[in-house]
């Protein structure tokens, strides 16, 4: 028969703490509604059970100690961390703690042991241990990183570089938080003039568009970098702190000079060939060219000059008869 709950020395009934009386064998004596919901056992069946018989058979040590504790008056080390099993074989992560009821009580020396259901606490732990994860792979994956600036009265006094930092200059984040100059250096000298303009626009509180320069990374490789920011003002406009996104941008700045190099040979090309399909004023007997500047020139070497062409002289027939009659008979 269960001891009437009001003499146990504690609030029995709690709404959201499953709570029972345990003899010193692991017997239950006594159980709240709460704790019957969270096993899912109806009470009849909880009182018919031994605490050892509750405890998830994966992880039994854990239970073996909570009980070693308790039966060693050890009671002073807080909740521990536990797996139940439910009726239905459910594994249930809970935190146990346990107190002695006193000799005033009804049951003097018996155990009063509190359990929390953690489900939900665990499952959040777990979605923020998957999302750090996801976050440090994602981060180590990507070249692309940021950093951010405290700005205090419009001058910069802290800088925090993300982990990706290295991938795209070859320096470490400790490495930048050693050196606050450490970034400028790294920028090629022809460009910092550029950057510094663009430090004092942000500095200012002034919306700026991305900027594209060349840094020197730690190897010595030059590469391009683009730095995009975003500004953080207060309520009273005032800046706080500002986020730079910087983008390796090397491969697609190779890929315009090539194309600029490649439009330009075009270009050079095409006016060469308009040169030549022009209206060219040409002498109806020795055949010479008039350039713009009112030169008479070779028709071989107007064409030479004015493209890609060359020549290798020759002799027609008709030429011949006429120039070497002795040679060519009729």
């Amino acid at each position: 028969m269960e001891p009437d709950r009001q003499h146990l020395g504690i609030c029995f009934d709690q709404p959201f703490l499953g709570m029972a009386w345990v003899s010193s064998d692991g017997r239950f004596g006594a159980v709240n509604d709460c704790l019957c919901a969270i096993l899912r056992y109806p009470r009849e069946e909880l009182l018919a059970l031994t605490w050892g018989e509750l405890a998830c058979s994966e992880e039994p040590e854990e239970s073996s100690v909570f009980w070693r504790n308790i039966r060693s008056e050890n009671l002073e080390d807080g909740p521990l961390g536990l797996n139940l099993l439910r009726k239905n074989g459910e594994v249930l992560p809970v935190l146990a703690a346990a107190q002695r009821a006193g000799p005033e009580t009804e049951a003097p020396g018996c155990l009063i042991i509190s359990v929390l259901d953690v489900t939900r606490q665990k499952r959040l732990e777990e979605a923020l241990q998957e999302s750090e994860e996801r976050y440090r792979c994602i981060s180590e994956a990507v070249t692309d990183y940021i950093f951010t600036v405290r700005v205090e009265k419009g001058v910069p006094v802290s800088t925090i570089h993300g982990p990706a930092c290295k991938a795209v200059t070859g320096y470490s984040a400790e490495e930048f938080a050693a050196d606050s100059f450490l970034w400028f250096r790294m920028v090629v000298e022809e460009d910092r003039g550029a950057v510094r303009q663009h430090a004092e626009e942000i500095l200012a509180g002034q919306e700026t568009r991305p900027l594209e320069h060349r840094i020197v990374r730690k190897d010595g490789a030059v590469r391009w970098i683009s730095n995009t920011p975003v500004l953080h003002f207060d309520d009273r406009g005032s800046l706080l702190s500002y986020d730079g996104l910087i983008r390796d941008i090397t491969g697609r700045k190779h890929a315009e000079q090539e194309r600029e190099k490649l439009i330009a040979d075009l270009q050079a090309a095409l006016a060469k060939i308009k040169t030549l399909s022009g209206l060219l004023p040409i002498c109806a007997s020795c055949k010479r060219i008039r350039d713009d500047k009112g030169y008479w020139n070779q028709i071989e070497s107007y064409i030479h000059e004015h493209s890609e062409a060359d020549f290798s002289h020759s002799i027609c027939p008709d030429c011949a008869k006429q120039l070497y009659p002795s040679v060519f008979k009729k």
